[in-house]
């Protein structure tokens, strides 16, 4: 990776945590991210119409955009759903471990063997997550909230393949334009069957905003910011599994975020069991 590719995802790391710390505690989650993805549609068109970018994409981009769509609706889901129920200390660094299945696809695409380095990796990772799940309900912790992260593990793992592919071939801010209208659609969808009513859901959005309109966009911001500078990452060249790996310098971070904003407990608990974690995800990702 070059010195560019790593400067755009050690920022786009040390901002992307501050998005959950300004989420968490959201009275209807769906809606609140429906709400954010809104602002990042405003700020996409704001980017296209300063730089003079053509929206038109071809018809051989659209699947790429479908499935970075479908990869961020389950990450969405499933990241405000773990959150939702537990802490952002315990969960953030499971749902950051999209490595594990970008180097598990790369074996089973590519029959990519496994290294010892890359065995005791996984080692670190599934021993970090056991103990930040431990607790007097078991060493599975709530098994609900286990789930929902791991899903959106997936999903994060999803969308950054289809991420990668796409930024040889499209602009940032045309590709943020039309991924996010997909995923504003179908949070909308998901609110639509929690609430079953088209006024409710609407009404939600305006709820979250008047709410706390702070809160909603410093997270819109900074979260298209954060994602942006990952598409360029992608964009001068850096390799999937390695971006994926640097970017779990956010996982220590949201410990510590986490700590300080949100007043969780058992800091030093976390934060070496989150460093496991960390630590194994790059051993894999850089095998």
């Amino acid at each position: 990776m070059n010195s560019y590719g790593l400067a755009f995802v050690l920022m786009a790391a040390a901002i992307h945590p501050f998005r959950d710390i300004f989420l968490k505690g959201s009275k209807h989650p769906i809606s609140a991210y429906a709400t954010i993805c809104s602002i990042w549609i405003l700020i996409s068109i704001v980017h296209v119409l300063i730089f003079s970018e053509d929206l038109r994409l071809p018809v051989s981009y659209w699947p790429y955009v479908a499935a970075s769509s479908f990869g961020l609706i389950i990450y969405y889901y499933g990241t405000l759903r773990a959150l939702e129920r537990g802490s952002l200390s315990v969960y953030y660094p499971i749902i950051r471990s999209s490595s594990l299945v970008i180097v598990f696809v790369n074996w089973l695409a590519f029959e990519q063997p496994y290294e010892l380095k890359v065995l005791s990796g996984i080692g670190l990772v599934l021993i970090g997550v056991i103990m930040l799940q431990k607790s007097t309900r078991g060493v599975t912790g709530d098994k609900k909230s286990l789930c929902l992260a791991l899903l959106a593990m997936l999903g994060s793992a999803a969308y950054t393949m289809a991420d990668a592919s796409a930024m040889s071939a499209i602009s940032p801010s045309v590709f943020l334009f039309y991924v996010y209208i997909i995923v504003v659609l179908g949070l909308l969808g998901l609110g639509l069957a929690e609430s079953r009513s088209i006024v409710n859901s609407i009404s939600l959005l305006k709820t979250n905003f008047v709410n706390a309109p702070q809160r909603i966009i410093l997270a819109g911001v900074s979260s298209y910011v954060s994602y942006y500078l990952i598409l360029w990452a992608f964009k001068v060249g850096s390799e999937v599994a390695a971006v994926s790996a640097i970017r779990q310098v956010s996982i220590p971070l949201a410990v510590v975020f986490a700590t300080i904003v949100l007043k969780e407990k058992k800091f030093f608990y976390n934060i070496w069991w989150a460093s496991f974690v960390g630590v194994g995800v790059i051993i894999i990702a850089i095998e």
